[in-house]
């Protein structure tokens, strides 16, 4: 079986990162509870663990929201 897979996408709605198991086909923002189809959004970050990836929503975060 192979590894879970994990990945930052961006909410279509309010713009957040945040993490996602790649092999879902779904997912819902926490943040404004809009759901979305994974394949529409560009993955910014993959990893097999998913504290890397939670890692990761911190630093796409402050980047898209620094400049």
């Amino acid at each position: 079986m192979p590894p879970t897979m994990y990945g930052v996408v961006v909410c279509p709605q309010c713009e957040r990162p945040r993490a996602v198991n790649l092999s879902h086909k779904t997912a819902t923002c926490q943040r404004c509870g809009k759901h979305f189809k994974l394949r529409t959004r560009r993955v910014l970050y993959r990893s097999e663990d998913a504290r890397e990836a939670a890692a990761a929503v911190a630093e796409i975060s402050r980047q898209l929201h620094e400049g």
